[in-house]
């Protein structure tokens, strides 16, 4: 076979992937996010099992009480988003410091007075905030589509839970027998890189809501906690999440304060939350056992997003590193998994 060929072959297979992936999406994506919990679930699955209680049974309490857990954070979301004073009438603009030399500057250039200013500033916010808010509305209400997806999770969760010895089984006798002890170091390998990754991120976006909330309250920011919140929980998607996380708040300062220094002083807030998490709190509660190099984890983000959604983004750095740990153990494959992880 010519290289032409070979490269054609190359070529076509992964587009062809790639189209399964995207036309499937919608069975994929809760079949992947039961896959990466039922790893993380497993030792609770595992402790119930203990204290005799049937599997079947004690795989359903762990999807109850994850689900449970799950609406609670998002009703407690959208209780406060929705209790949020929209109404931009207390907002007073004044013109004296650094964001009144600004707006008569605008004034002056542009010959849009300082009225005209607040009220296209008053439109814009009050529009922002309400397209955001029934955003989120729409996003995560109970529709058809939501409900359904959420029984397929439900369901494989169950099951991937209660037949994991099953698929165990079934791995051996699909391995050849020579390969066997590789195959158990990955078995044992993934397991704990998941679990790291899932439960030391849990940990590390309650520690980023708490900075963040205490620092926009220290600030003088109305509404901290939903604004810290609400940051944290972007922190799902790495590298970008708070970033965009501080927008809204930036902006909710710069129209309710009378000086630049507030919302200076919220991306400041954000900034050192961002270096505390990246240097401090995710290499020593998350480990080196999620080690993937900035690159690949922003590759995958584009890559997670394109195919499969929000689910590609949220789980795209579990599956990298769930394919790292694979890698890692097999010896054609090693240098696949030194590219993606980090650098020495």
């Amino acid at each position: 076979m010519t290289f032409f060929a070979q490269y054609f072959y190359f070529i076509a297979s992964i587009i062809l992937t790639c189209y399964a992936l995207v036309v499937s999406s919608g069975l994929l994506n809760p079949l992947l996010a039961a896959f990466i919990l039922a790893l993380a679930l497993q030792p609770l699955a595992k402790c119930f099992e203990k204290i005799k209680i049937p599997r079947i049974l004690s795989s359903v309490f762990c999807v109850i009480l994850l689900i449970v857990i799950i609406l609670s954070v998002i009703v407690f979301f959208l209780f406060q988003v929705g209790n949020m004073d929209f109404e931009l009438d207390s907002i007073k603009f004044k013109y004296s410091g650094i964001s009144g030399k600004i707006q008569r500057l605008i004034s002056h250039t542009l010959n849009i007075s300082f009225e005209e200013q607040a009220s296209l500033l008053k439109e814009f916010y009050t529009t922002t905030l309400k397209n955001s808010a029934s955003f989120i509305n729409n996003t995560l209400s109970f529709t058809t589509n939501f409900l359904s997806t959420l029984v397929i999770f439900a369901i494989s969760l169950i099951f991937m839970l209660y037949y994991r010895s099953f698929l165990v089984s079934f791995l051996f006798k699909a391995v050849q027998s020579e390969h066997h002890s590789t195959l158990k170091k990955i078995l044992k390998k993934i397991p704990l890189v998941v679990r790291h990754y899932v439960f030391g991120l849990s940990l590390i976006i309650l520690i980023i809501a708490l900075l963040n909330s205490i620092g926009l309250f220290l600030l003088g920011i109305n509404n901290a906690v939903v604004f810290g919140v609400m940051a944290a929980i972007l922190t799902l998607i790495p590298y970008i999440g708070i970033l965009i996380g501080s927008l809204l708040p930036m902006i909710f300062a710069l129209l309710t304060k009378d000086s630049l220094w507030y919302p200076i002083g919220v991306l400041a807030v954000f900034m050192l939350v961002q270096f505390l998490e990246g240097n401090f709190l995710t290499p020593n509660i998350v480990g080196r056992q999620v080690s993937i190099n900035p690159f690949a984890a922003i590759l995958g983000l584009i890559i997670g997003g394109m195919l499969l959604g929000l689910v590609g983004i949220l789980f795209a750095l579990p599956v990298l590193a769930i394919f790292k740990a694979i890698c890692d153990e097999i010896s054609a494959l090693k240098p696949i998994g030194y590219l993606l992880g980090q650098s020495s």
